[in-house]
């Protein structure tokens, strides 16, 4: 029997269509300037030592704080280690194909005894490593991971794109950190064996095998709640701002849950929006972050899911392009030097129109609250 059985058939005891729909609707008095944010950490911008990161990085945050950074825009295989305030604690890895050996490790999760599990597009497999970087075990994992939970010690909650025939099509995954895949689910979209188009997803653990999935496609978004394989009810959220219609579409970015209220990072257009040059590099990987920081605009939503209500909803005129499950989120500038650096940032609320409390400093420079389960 595969260790952590028991979880696995709390989880996968059917699958089935939401009939509940729920249109979020705006709070009498939605907030509009009391979200907001503080630097807690910088990662990047040594000159002259080993903590030194391009444009082109995939970063990931535990619980806990500490951070995890691949730096894929320098061509690396490495990831850095840093400590919750930002510190370089060590850095692990290189290019091959060993144990302990990486080639693209695109997503990393943290999992509640400290072990890391990495999925690495390049080699198309699942490594788990010791909290100290120590290599432990790997086993081949046949798609493109885009967010990963886990669930226990065990079990990982993932949204990848499988091209395989059982799993093509489908965004959601139960995974065994033995790299077996224990069951495939979620709305399935057409897309043949072989390809890697499927419905990104962010995610959000709740208690008791629930969860929460928010898509990460462009236009309105909708906020599933899973029970397990039972896809319990759908929670949309519609507005002017969400529209289709602009010349890039807003998009999700990133969800956190803190308590009974769900925050959104929605990507939007800048005003002064220009399309990035078909010349320019990086453009298959990523969006250069000078470009992100000059063309587009964060959007930040706090949703009360008991009441169903929009509460806050603020505009911030800088791009924050991640949100992680210890309710920070990261954005990209420069230092005096003109080196890239990463600011890991707090997002807290405070009294609508106060001028005391969080404020959002100028781009100078990177533990959940329990859950009230939810009937819908």
């Amino acid at each position: 029997m595969i260790p952590g059985c028991a979880l696995i058939l709390v989880l996968a005891h059917g699958a089935a269509v939401a009939q509940d729909t729920i249109v979020l609707t705006e709070a009498p008095e939605v907030c509009g300037d009391c979200i907001g944010v503080e630097p807690v950490a910088a990662l990047g911008g040594d000159h002259d030592g080993d903590d030194l990161l391009t444009r082109g990085v995939y970063i990931f945050r535990g619980p806990t704080g500490r951070t995890y950074v691949h730096d894929f825009g320098a061509g690396a295989s490495e990831i850095f280690f840093y400590t919750p305030e930002g510190d370089l604690e060590f850095i692990i890895g290189k290019r091959g194909e060993g144990p302990g050996e990486f080639a693209e490790p695109s997503a990393i999760a943290e999992m509640p005894n400290g072990r890391l599990a990495v999925f690495d597009h390049g080699l198309f497999r699942l490594s788990i490593l010791e909290a100290d970087g120590a290599y432990l075990d790997s086993s081949r994992f046949p798609g493109r991971v885009s967010e990963v939970l886990p669930l226990s010690n065990s079990v990982l909650l993932v949204n990848a794109s499988i091209p395989t025939r059982r799993q093509a099509g489908l965004p959601l995954h139960l995974v065994h950190i033995d790299g077996t895949i224990i069951e495939s689910f979620g709305p399935e979209v057409a897309v043949l064996p072989g390809a890697e188009d499927v419905d990104w997803r962010s995610l959000a653990v709740l208690e008791g095998g629930r969860f929460l999935t928010i898509s990460m496609s462009a236009g309105p978004y909708r906020v599933e709640l899973w029970d397990g394989l039972t896809l319990v009810s759908v929670r949309t959220r519609e507005t002017p701002w969400l529209s289709r219609e602009s010349p890039f579409s807003p998009s999700v970015v990133g969800t956190y849950l803190e308590g009974d209220r769900l925050w959104v990072l929605v990507r939007t257009p800048d005003p002064n929006w220009t399309p990035l040059p078909p010349s320019a590099p990086g453009v298959r990987r990523h969006f250069d972050a000078q470009y992100q920081h000059d063309n587009f605009d964060t959007v930040i939503e706090v949703i009360d899911l008991t009441r169903n209500e929009v509460v806050a909803s603020q505009r911030f005129d800088e791009f924050m392009y991640r949100v992680f499950v210890d309710g920070t989120a990261v954005r990209q500038t420069d230092n005096e030097l003109g080196l890239p650096v990463y600011e890991i940032l707090t997002l807290r609320m405070r009294p609508s129109g106060s001028d005391s409390g969080w404020k959002v400093p100028p781009p100078s420079l990177g533990h959940r609250l329990p859950v009230t389960m939810l009937t819908k």
